[in-house]
């Protein structure tokens, strides 16, 4: 169960999707069901928005979200309003959205809610903390469509992954693109303390730098790396570390790689959800002797399949799931529909 996975090691896990449909409202629903069997006290929140009957892009009939009494949920103003809970208010956010403040209530009476909560990284950790404080002992984070920023260690301890047909009509595609996602969320972190440590100090300055073979610092005066490739290329010399605090974009590598030749260089993002690379061109960065790393791993828990596309077309579960297990041997990989998987 993944529940007792999650329970056992973490405090605060996030759910992202590889794109819509993929399952992850069914993969919440899942996890408050095992927390209710297993009397694991939830807290529950979003980037974005969840529960509602239909996708207010696709128009398409999506999973309510069911939750029970004594669980912690923070969401919206007006979306508790068109729920079917009962609730007090614990806790008053000082932020607000469209659909009015951001509240933490305790439900009091099982029904269906929809839930929205802060939108930014700051706020969702605070809200974290705030459920934490009134006795959840397991946050659930459910990220929005593209949002894989909702994975960042900066909110949440552990990730699961949902992925499934939508992804793709072709079974190897969507198999290729999943294995790849997950590498990318848990890259390998770099591990030397000293090095750390002046990574750290970078990332929290919010500034681009280089760090030379002798362990130099140098500031790049410019704003963001997309746009200034060609001054940032400007301070690389062979075995250079550099730091860049926001994404690592396609465009950028681009343009960096034709100015830095063949030289042997480390890249070091905050973590695996700032990076927009596709997996054809992360093959050609890696040959030219361009090293990805993160300043910290994602810790991917448990992958979820749904083996259904909107669309009309399906795959067999196992077919996904054996797909997988052929390059993802140390991560379950489960149907939550079916109880179809491996490592539970």
């Amino acid at each position: 169960m993944m529940i007792k996975i999650l329970k056992d090691k973490h405090k605060t896990v996030s759910i992202v999707g590889m794109a819509k449909n993929v399952g992850k409202t069914v993969t919440l629903n899942e996890l408050i069901n095992q927390g209710l069997y297993h009397s694991v006290a939830l807290g529950i929140t979003s980037i974005g928005r969840d529960g509602e009957e239909k996708d207010l892009v696709s128009n398409t009939e999506k999973p309510r979200i069911f939750v029970h009494c004594g669980t912690i949920i923070t969401t919206a103003e007006k979306l508790l309003k068109k729920s079917s809970i009962k609730y007090e208010i614990l806790y008053v956010m000082k932020n607000t959205t469209v659909l009015g403040r951001i509240l933490i209530i305790r439900v009091l009476r099982n029904g269906y809610v929809d839930i929205s909560g802060p939108a930014n990284n700051k706020e969702i950790s605070l809200a974290s903390e705030i459920m934490h404080s009134y006795g959840a002992d397991l946050v659930i984070i459910d990220g929005a469509i593209d949002r894989t920023s909702s994975a960042s260690p900066a909110i949440a301890e552990a990730a699961v992954l949902s992925t499934g047909a939508a992804v793709s009509r072709n079974l190897s595609s969507l198999i290729n693109e999943t294995v790849y996602k997950t590498k990318l969320l848990s890259l390998e972190q770099i591990e030397d303390g000293n090095l750390r440590k002046k990574v750290y100090n970078i990332l929290f300055d919010n500034k681009i730098a280089v760090i030379n073979e002798q362990g130099l610092i140098e500031i790049i005066n410019v704003k963001a790396a997309i746009g200034s490739a060609k001054k940032i290329a400007t301070y690389i010399k062979e075995n250079s570390i550099l730091v860049i605090p926001g994404a690592l974009t396609e465009m950028f590598l681009k343009n960096f790689s034709s100015y830095i030749g063949r030289k042997k260089i480390k890249i070091v993002v905050r973590d695996g959800t700032r990076i927009f690379v596709k997996s054809d061109r992360w093959l050609f960065y890696e040959s030219i002797g361009i090293d990805i790393k993160v300043f910290d791993s994602i810790d991917i828990i448990a992958i979820t399949v749904n083996p259904y596309s909107p669309k009309g077309y399906f795959f067999e579960s196992k077919l996904i799931i054996d797909g997988l297990k052929k390059y993802i041997v140390d991560i379950p990989i489960i149907d939550v529909l079916k109880e179809e998987g491996y490592g539970y």
